[in-house]
């Protein structure tokens, strides 16, 4: 394993439940593999990297486990509610990481990247 229940531990700032540590663990897993579809063996890699990349995806995913948006409880007088930026329920690797690993970012929608040596003889177009 790249990652360890203890690095996420520190990364998000608390210690994690028996549950949690297990969750952590397969997620570390899952990520792993993500990243391996995409990059192919993942020794050829920078570990720091990597293991910085995976520890924030679980981190990420133990903060906002469940696609939801917003979450109220209500007790009596009482209620809290939270509201979530972006949870996909998933192990996400964000865009920025993926280029952090190696990947070639996006060059946005619609871009022409010509190949080849510019034509530079010159046409006589009257002729």
């Amino acid at each position: 394993m790249y990652a360890t229940t203890a690095e996420v531990e520190t990364n998000i700032g608390r210690t994690l439940s028996a549950t949690e540590a297990d969750q952590a663990t397969l997620w570390i897993g899952w990520a792993e593999r993500t990243i391996a579809a995409r990059m192919g063996n993942l020794t050829l890699l920078d570990f720091d990297v990597l293991n910085m990349v995976i520890v924030e995806a679980v981190t990420a995913r133990l903060r906002s486990p469940e696609p939801l948006t917003q979450v109220d409880i209500q007790v009596d007088d009482a209620s809290v509610s939270k509201r979530y930026q972006r949870s996909s329920g998933l192990i996400e690797i964000l865009p920025e990481w993926w280029v952090a690993l190696g990947w070639p970012g996006s060059s946005g929608a619609f871009t022409v990247s010509p190949y080849g040596a510019a034509d530079t003889t010159a046409v006589d177009a009257w002729a």
